[in-house]
Parts: C-alpha cells; structure tokens; sequence
C-alpha cells in the first residue's frame, strides 16, 4: 500500500553549518507557553489586526489568526515534523514553538529562553521570504523543492543569530556598553553642534557658516548664489560617503551586508552557504534592500524623531512629574492634620529610609574589581556634554555646574577615592541601563513585530491605523509642549514655596518667553529641515529630512564598529 504523499515538504540534504542543523529546541520542563504573551503587541496601534498582532481578549482568535498566515505556514514546513500534521489533520502553535531553533541567547545566563521574542523574529524572517523569494522562487520555477528555500532561511537566521550573541556580548561587558553608549553621545551631541544656529538669519548653522565664508573670503569654492538644497547635498557628501553623487546608497548597506556575512561565515567555518554566488547575492539583496535599507529610512524619518522619539520623551516626563505632583499633594494634605512632631518624625524616617536604600543599592552593584583596564569614567562621559548642549545647562544653571565640577575635581585629588564613587556610580547606572525594560522581551517583541508591520504591511497598517491623538503634526505644537516642560511642569515638581510659578527655573538672565520658544524650535528644526519646505519655516512634520539619514548612518556605523570589531 502505497504511503500519503507528505504535505511537509524538507529538503533530503540541506546545506547548513553544524550549528544550524534543523534540530528540535524542545522548550524547558515547566515552561508554560503564553499564547496570549506571544501574539499580542503592546506597541502596535490599537486597530491593526495583522500576522501574529490581536486583540489580547480571545486566544483562540489569537491562535487562529497566526496559524492562518503564509508566514506560519511557511515555517512549520521547515522545523515541524510530518507526524504533527498527518497525526492531527492540523496544524498547531504549540508544535511550532516546541521546534523552532533558537535565534536570541538569554541575557541572563540561560535563565530565559525568550520564546515569544524567538517567534517574532521567526516571523519577521518569514515574511521577508514569504514576500520576496517564495512568491518568485515556487510560482515562477514551478517547483515544490525547498532546499534552496531552506539554506537561504538558514543564512538570514546565522545572521540574526551571530548579530544578537554580539549584542549580548557588549551588554554583558560593562566597558563596551558604556564605550557604546559614550559613542553613540558623541555622534548625536556633533550632529547638534554643526546644525543648531543661534542666530535668526538661517535655520541652519551650515547655512550661515557658507554664506559668511561667501562673502569674507575670495575663492571659487564659495558661491554667494547657491541654493540652500546644493549647500545641503555639498555638506553631507563632505561628511559620510554613502551621500556620494552619482552613488546609489544602496551600495553602501550592501557593501556593509557583504562584510558582515564574510566575518559571520569566516575561512574556518565547516560549511560555507557562501560559496553560492547566487546564494550570497540573494542573501545580500534581501538584507540591504529590503530590510536595513527600509529601516533606515523609518528611523530617519521627521516623524519617528520628533513624534517616535521626542514626543514621546516629553510625554513621560510630563506624565512622571504629574504623577509625582499628585503624590506630593497627597502627603501635603495628609501633613497638614498631623502635629509638629509628627512630622519631624516623618522626615527622620524618610531621610533614613532613603539613606539606607542607597547603602544597599550601592553595595549590590559594586564591582570587584577597580583596575583602570576594566573601569569606566562615569563622571567623563559624553552623555553629561550632550545633556549640556541640549538644555545649554551651563549657561542656565552656571552655580549647579560650578558646584558639580568643583566636587568632581576634588574627588579627582585622591585617585583612590575617585576610583571607589565613580566604580559604584558606574556599576549602578550600567545595572539601570540593562534591566531598563527597553531591554526586556515584551519590549523588544513589540518592537520587532511592530517593526514587521511597518516595514512589509505599511499599506493595510497606515489604513487600519487611526492616527494618534497625542502625535504632534507641527514642529510649534512640540514646541509648545516642550515649552510648559521647562516653563511649569519642572518647577512645579519640587514642591517648593520657594521656587514660585512666576520663577525661571531654566531661564537666563535677559530672556523672555518668546526667546525660550525659538531656541527649542531651533533645536527641533534640525530634525524637520526640508529645503522645499521653506515656504511655512519648515513647521509641518516633514516625510523626510536628508540632514536625519547622516545621524542615523553615523549611529549605524558606530554599533558596526563596536559590534563588528573585525571590520575595522
């Protein structure tokens, strides 16, 4: 009797590396599978209804919804055996989860086995096939054979595997994220300092630095007639090369793809998928073209800074000092029908209470060892010197910094006492910076899954999507926003008699509020700046900002170059 043709097709002898071998990753004993955890989004927006995103009230809605795409489809045919399928007629999320090859190291020393993270990144590589190599590969050769399917999915997941073990690698090493973090500073804190101008002439400080030098200095290389989009375009093919003229930037990330890949599958590796001229082009294409490049241009984007970034920023802060606002009248009230001793206790304890929080804190996260190889200069970071250029707190708060720099100078008398604060306030701020939940799976599932919309559905999403009513569409209602930041909200959460509403917190001495207003344009501006815009001072948010693409291409190169060390 002749057997049921299979309907899980697997190629008979796929060409993967050791360590990529399609074995079952069975999940932990006692490992309770979330399906609710797993298909649902907190970062998405609250209409969509795509791939593996739903409403988190119905889990079998939820199960069938995923289990319905190409995507799922698509990667139980790969990691599922055939028995599932033929046993239950069906096809099952559990099944999937138990087999699917483990792409993210835990954090934490295996203490986690980040299965709803490991299956978004499943899926946002499922979808890069599903739409851009199944569709041409199994239609246009009619064919039905996976290998060629199968090695092109093995090379796209070593590449997220061996990206995310880097990743894991510098945040486990206290030195490299710091060096990371200092970097990064840096890039933003120079992009900000060339930009933002402090005169009223032009939006731009390259702007007035041109035609300055026009007018001052004799020579063909400045022409007091060019337009402001030519002195754009000369700025940034003078400041990174993937804005050459004449050059498709694309050629950059694939350049930078084919690097990656070169040090990913050295010389020594067992099993080389590169060796296929048209495997290694495929490959290449998919990740520049379709995924790095794309990306590029949504971080770049006006909207994702200001709205994405700034926005949202401003509004935790507003909603964190509300919060604290409303406490504080919480405790007023309650002080204010408690006697004289009362309170004198009440702040005894509290200050005592507080003490003891930061002996604890400090003795937990400091480190065992001091040497000067393995130490970070908390108290030099970059981070404080763009935090400065930003808020300008020199000048707006001069006693604050006089204070500051003189207690870091004393400290710096004695190297051995220097080397004990800054260790415990290092280790500390790097504690803080890793559990940040940024970092955490929720966070970075959303993140992923959101990023997968956006990038191969952006069509159903922006038509499924209502637009938020806490996004901001003109650079002067982030302004605005910003403004009572600074103006009301800060002062207003000391809790102080002293420092009164009509007060200026963060003003300096001879400026308005209209003066304060068209410094923090200036620095949102640099962000939205479109030459073709000029005709409403760029104050709608713009769809793209060539001026965004040299901070975002100079942060890139710097998580490269610390993650990729080969490279350079």
């Amino acid at each position: 009797m002749k057997s049921k043709p299979s309907t899980n097709l697997k190629p008979t002898n796929p060409i993967v590396p050791p360590s990529l071998k399609l074995t079952s990753s069975p999940i932990p004993s006692g490992f309770k599978i979330n399906k609710r955890t797993i298909v649902s989004n907190d970062f998405k927006p609250r209409a969509k209804k795509l791939m593996a995103d739903s409403s988190p009230n119905s889990t079998t809605d939820n199960d069938t919804l995923i289990t319905s795409t190409e995507e799922f489809k698509f990667l139980y045919k790969l990691f599922v055996p055939n028995k599932y399928l033929i046993k239950n007629n069906k096809m099952s999320l559990n099944h999937l989860l138990t087999h699917l090859p483990l792409i993210i190291p835990s954090t934490y020393d295996n203490k986690k086995d980040y299965s709803p993270l490991n299956l978004q990144i499943h899926l946002f590589l499922s979808t890069i096939m599903v739409k851009y190599v199944n569709s041409w590969y199994l239609t246009k050769l009619n064919t039905d054979n996976y290998d060629v399917l199968q090695l092109i999915y093995q090379v796209l997941m070593e590449f997220v595997r061996n990206f995310s073990s880097r990743v894991n690698k510098v945040i486990k090493s206290e030195v490299t994220l710091f060096n990371l973090v200092d970097e990064i500073s840096v890039a933003i804190n120079t992009h900000i300092l060339d930009l933002v101008n402090d005169n009223n002439r032009y939006d731009l400080k390259i702007f007035d630095e041109y035609y300055m030098n026009a007018n001052l200095k004799n020579s063909f290389a400045y022409d007091p007639h060019k337009d402001l989009q030519t002195i754009i375009e000369d700025y940034l093919e003078n400041s990174h090369i993937i804005f050459e003229r004449n050059t498709d930037p694309l050629t950059y990330f694939r350049i930078l793809v084919k690097n990656i890949l070169e040090v990913i599958y050295s010389n020594d590796s067992p099993v080389n998928p590169l060796s296929s001229t048209i495997i290694t082009n495929l490959t290449i294409t998919i990740v520049s073209d379709l995924v790095l490049s794309i990306i590029f241009e949504k971080l770049s984007s006006p909207n994702f800074i200001l709205n994405d970034v700034i926005g949202n920023i401003v509004d935790l802060v507003i909603d964190s000092i509300d919060a604290r606002t409303a406490s504080n009248k919480q405790v007023k009230a309650k002080q204010d029908t408690t006697t004289y001793y009362d309170k004198v206790q009440f702040y005894i304890t509290a200050a005592y209470t507080r003490l003891s929080r930061l002996i604890v804190s400090t003795k937990s996260v400091e480190p065992k060892s001091t040497s000067k190889d393995t130490q970070v200069d908390i108290f030099g970071s970059s981070v404080f010197q763009l935090v400065n250029t930003i808020g300008n707190l020199s000048a707006r708060k001069p006693l604050v910094s006089s204070i500051i720099s003189i207690v870091v100078q004393s400290l710096q008398l004695n190297s051995w006492i220097y080397n004990k604060v800054n260790s415990i306030f290092s280790a500390y701020v790097m504690k803080k910076l890793i559990q940040s939940p940024i970092l955490g799976e929720q966070s970075l599932s959303g993140l992923i899954s959101s990023l997968r919309l956006n990038i191969f559905y952006k069509e159903s999403t922006e038509e499924q999507a209502p637009s938020s009513p806490d996004s901001y569409t003109t650079i002067d209602q982030l302004t605005e926003k910003i403004y009572d930041l600074i103006k009301n909200k800060i002062p207003q959460s000391f809790a102080n008699p002293i420092i009164s509403p009509r007060y200026s917190f963060f003003g300096l001495v001879g400026e308005n509020d209209q003066d304060l207003k068209v410094r923090i344009r200036r620095m949102l501006v640099i962000f939205n700046y479109n030459a073709s815009a000029a005709y409403d001072n760029n104050n709608n948010i713009n769809s793209t900002c060539d001026l965004n693409k040299l901070l975002i291409v100079n942060i890139l190169d710097t998580i490269v170059r610390n993650l990729y060390p080969e490279l350079t």
